[in-house]
């Protein structure tokens, strides 16, 4: 009797060790399976201003598709010096490749981009270019033609004689150079529009609170504004709104914010030429893609560009974004 109990006893522990090794095996069968879809076939790096949220989610989402590790390196501004050190850093760390903006033709961060390429680590710039750089290409809005475009909305939409204020961040940033230089050759062809005054404002706020003001002051027959650059975008409306809703000022501006979108529907602004952050941030994650498994890609990939009015503004949805981890540097 007592050896038959032993024999259950000992068929009752067998069947449990068997249980628990099933579900062991099924268990670290499951954590094997999580971890190797956690390992990413390409790590690439994007140093940019904080603020380019949109072109943030465009990488999270190619990132997703294409099985790859983007890290997300911001800071307020993109300064030159900062921007070349995070290019090195990004070398040292042996990442597949960097996407990063051709802002300023600083001797530094073109050093920068050649290290990385000594390196065989393809640069891809989006927002502005850098074409005498050895950066390998370029994703993003063609500059010149917004500034064709923005003047094109400027002249189409009024019946006056403008006189124009142009205000900028940098002379020497390529993009809004190649802006400027399209919006000049396109009024050129009209008797009826000239440029009074260009104004750097270095993307600081504090600098567009004084020098717009005395823009307008010094300039008093300027009746027209050209913002050729984002952050000037946002903040000069309210400048307007604020003490200079007496004027009748033509005003087209640059990109699309809620804070732009909201200066076009209550009339401050005329339009807002707008680019693809989206799709630059998403193409530039598919072309490093491609160029690592060593296929071909084009030197020059251009997104769209188009003008916001009241009238078409709901034909231009703004996207959602989802949370995005950022290092600040």
């Amino acid at each position: 009797m007592f050896s038959d109990k032993m024999k259950y006893l000992k068929l009752i522990l067998c069947f449990l060790t068997a249980l628990l090794f099933l579900s062991s095996f099924i268990v670290f069968g499951d954590m094997s399976s999580d971890f190797s879809s956690d390992t990413y076939e390409k790590r690439f790096t994007l140093i940019a201003p904080l603020q380019w949220v949109p072109v943030g989610q465009g990488i999270l989402d190619a990132d997703a598709v294409f099985h790859t590790n983007t890290k997300l390196i911001g800071s307020d501004t993109l300064d030159p010096d900062q921007q070349a050190e995070e290019i090195n850093a990004a070398v040292l760390s042996g990442v597949d490749g960097i996407i990063t903006s051709g802002t300023s033709t600083s001797e530094n961060l073109c050093e920068a981009i050649q290290n990385a390429s000594d390196h065989g680590i393809p640069v891809v710039l989006i927002d502005s270019d850098l074409p005498n750089s050895s950066r390998n290409v370029y994703i993003g809005s063609n500059n010149y033609q917004m500034g064709v475009l923005s003047a094109q909305s400027m002249i189409q939409e009024t019946k006056k004689d403008l006189f124009v204020g142009i205000i900028i961040s940098d002379l020497e940033n390529p993009n809004q150079k190649q802006r400027i230089l399209g919006f000049l050759d396109e009024i050129s062809q009209y008797d009826t529009i000239q440029v009074v005054e260009i104004l750097e404002c270095h993307s600081n706020q504090l600098e567009i609170l004084e020098k717009v003001p005395k823009l307008l002051t010094e300039f008093s027959q300027i009746n027209a504004l050209y913002l050729a650059e984002a952050f000037t975008s946002v903040v000069v409306g309210d400048i307007i709104k604020d003490r200079y809703s007496s004027l009748d000022l033509t005003i087209v501006a640059t990109d699309d914010t809620d804070t732009i979108r909201q200066h076009i529907l209550d009339g401050t602004y005329l339009s807002s030429t707008a680019q693809s952050p989206y799709d630059e941030g998403y193409l530039s994650v598919q072309t490093l893609y491609q160029m690592t498994g060593n296929q071909p890609v084009d030197e020059y990939i251009y997104t769209d560009i188009f003008s916001i009015t009241q009238e078409n503004l709901n034909h231009f949805p703004q996207l959602s974004y989802e949370e995005q981890l950022w290092h600040f540097y």
